[in-house]
């Protein structure tokens, strides 16, 4: 089967700063990759040039064989790029139900399908007895819901996914976590997860890759990565520590912290 993404050494700059460095690796489909790494590795970066918001100066993005270069977010979205954002974009003053139908607006499906579509994945979330009210009524954590549903209303290929977890209840992170596994297992839908909260996104990827000032410094299942003593001095910030025993596992390196 073809792979989802292929991202060969991709890269971007900010004037001198070096965001992303030659970045490299291969999404198949049906899985999800965990993206973690210390603050301003370039994580979000990543993701914000794998959606078209910024274009990257050398390398290359192909989903599904198709070069993505010249694309922009919207029109990735309607090819089956979707995203989340660390902080859930929603629109405040439109109902929760109003919210789902922005992504089909130019869909050509009859109203009646988006509709449904709509319906069956507020269900999803959890949201139904929610979709009359105003979208600014709802907790961060149920935001995120309707931001990871409506993500969903395009049934996208691909989506990635900025801090879904971070400040979320426990209950609704839960809800969240199983809803992603159903995408994943049921609709074939593949993943890039950024996050901090590091045993959450671990119990969810495969495959993990970990960023430090924009290069990736470790690639492999979530122990092999979590046991590297290069991600846990990436962590720490020396490794091991000025007069401590090293860490042997990102977990004890303080790597769930945000």
């Amino acid at each position: 089967m073809e792979p989802v993404l292929q991202v060969d050494s991709l890269s971007k700059r900010f004037g001198s700063i070096v965001a992303l460095d030659r970045i490299s690796f291969t999404l198949e489909a049906g899985s999800i990759l965990g993206l973690i790494g210390p603050n301003g590795s370039g994580k979000t970066t990543l993701l914000n040039t794998l959606n078209g918001l910024y274009r990257p100066d050398s390398g290359e993005i192909r989903y599904l064989g198709r070069p993505t270069r010249n694309l922009r977010p919207h029109q990735l979205a309607l090819l089956g790029i979707s995203r989340t954002f660390q902080t859930a974009r929603v629109f405040h003053t439109l109902t929760v139900y109003q919210n789902m139908l922005i992504p089909l607006v130019h869909a050509r499906l009859s109203r009646n399908e988006v509709q449904e579509r709509a319906r069956q994945l507020l269900t999803f979330v959890g949201l139904e007895r929610s979709q009359a009210l105003p979208a600014s009524e709802l907790s961060g954590g149920q935001q995120k819901l309707l931001e990871f549903a409506r993500a969903l209303m395009t049934e996208p290929r691909l989506v990635l996914m900025d801090e879904p977890f971070g400040g979320v209840h426990p209950e609704i992170k839960a809800l969240l976590l199983e809803r992603i596994r159903e995408a994943q297992r049921e609709r074939q839908v593949s993943f890039i997860i950024v996050s901090h909260e590091i045993p959450d996104l671990m119990s969810l990827a495969r495959t993990v890759i970990c960023m430090s000032y924009g290069r990736i410094i470790a690639r492999g299942t979530p122990q092999e990565v979590s046991e590297n003593p290069e991600v846990i001095a990436a962590y720490l910030g020396h490794p091991g520590g000025q007069g401590q025993r090293p860490a042997t596992s990102l977990e004890q390196a303080g790597g769930h912290a945000s």
